[in-house]
């Protein structure tokens, strides 16, 4: 899942860094690059051009040929997909729409996550160790956020204009932080594993997992019991924080039916529809019955139960590989419709008196 920034006085050519390495220890250093500088220039210059000029000068522009890597197997999806080079024009096309509809919002929010992340970062290195360096880049050239390992270090990307929208987005940081170290000590797939992600062993459940770690990892590092700040959505300020045996049993016996169905196709409309009412960020499976990013929702729930079961701890859960989970996440999806069945039973029992 994934924060905005808008510096619309600030029009430098170079990118806007900020480093917390140690010399002395290599492990958790890190590095915040802010690519909205670079990116409002791009624009001043793009606005007026054919589409096909836009592309050239965002081709040539110093944000995207000093992280091409990055821009071509994240921001644009997976090379091995055949329509790739059609999908990245489409998607520029999308961001530049956005872009001019919500730049305010976006250059905004991109500021706030680039203040935020130093401090966000410092708090998760206190609770995980990177064996590489970190880079983390905000752009609003993303829809989503991910991480690519590139040789000697970690790219994490947060998109800006995905949470344009968000008023507090700073949970993306710690989230996905937790993705990068969750794909660092396990062998589930990661950002840089699209081809296993994409191949007919993939299933829904793995997105419930892995997403699931990386919002309970928000708590994990920051200690706030908070679900509108855990999610960013402002739907969850009335969950709460330990559970909800209504919601939580609802979801689970829907997601008990469709589990093993494929996570991942780039070729098939139908299993990337499904993967999105999961876990788009503004989808839901229920309606208005229950909030928004439902996967996430549903994942942290698991999450929590098996910790607060006694029988794991998080660092437990980090290390289990895609076989080990399946039944873990069974038998806590199950313990929702108990907990459900328990409250009615109250409520009916006191209602009777």
């Amino acid at each position: 899942m994934k924060s905005l920034v808008y510096l619309a006085m600030l029009l430098s050519i170079s990118c806007t860094t900020t480093s917390g390495s140690n010399s002395k220890n290599p492990v958790n250093d890190y590095k915040i690059v802010s690519h909205a500088e670079q990116f409002v220039s791009f624009w001043d210059a793009a606005k007026g051009m054919e589409k096909a000029d836009r592309l050239k000068l965002f081709e040539s522009s110093p944000f995207n040929t000093d992280h091409q890597e990055f821009y071509d197997d994240i921001a644009f999806g997976s090379k091995m997909d055949p329509n790739w080079k059609q999908n990245k024009i489409e998607s520029l096309e999308e961001i530049f729409d956005q872009y001019e509809k919500k730049q305010q919002k976006i250059l905004t929010q991109h500021q706030f996550l680039k203040e935020k992340a130093d401090v966000w970062v410092k708090a998760a290195f206190r609770r995980y160790k990177f064996d590489r360096p970190i880079e983390i880049v905000i752009t609003p050239v993303l829809t989503s956020g991910g991480t690519l390992r590139v040789r000697d270090k970690v790219i994490l990307a947060i998109g800006s204009n995905v949470l344009a929208d968000f008023k507090d987005a700073d949970f993306i940081i710690p989230h996905e932080l937790t993705h990068a170290y969750h794909n660092s000590v396990s062998n589930f797939p990661g950002g840089d594993d699209l081809a296993l992600l994409n191949s007919d062993e993939a299933k829904l459940y793995w997105g419930l997992w892995t997403e699931g770690m990386a919002t309970y990892g928000v708590y994990e590092v920051t200690k706030i019991e908070n679900m509108k700040f855990i999610m960013g959505h402002k739907e969850y300020s009335s969950i709460n924080f330990h559970k909800e045996p209504r919601i939580d049993a609802k979801l689970a016996d829907l997601f008990l039916k469709v589990m093993d169905d494929r996570y991942i196709n780039l070729d098939d409309s139908n299993v990337r529809r499904q993967t999105k009412n999961w876990f788009g960020v503004k989808s839901n499976v229920m309606g208005n019955e229950t909030p928004s990013a439902p996967g996430y929702y549903l994942g942290f729930r698991v999450i929590q139960t098996l910790i607060t079961s006694g029988k794991f701890t998080f660092d437990d859960l980090l290390r289990l590989n895609r076989q080990e989970v399946r039944p873990h996440i069974i038998d806590a999806l199950k313990t929702f419709k108990a907990a459900s069945d328990a409250q009615e039973k109250t409520k009916n029992s006191s209602s009777a008196l």
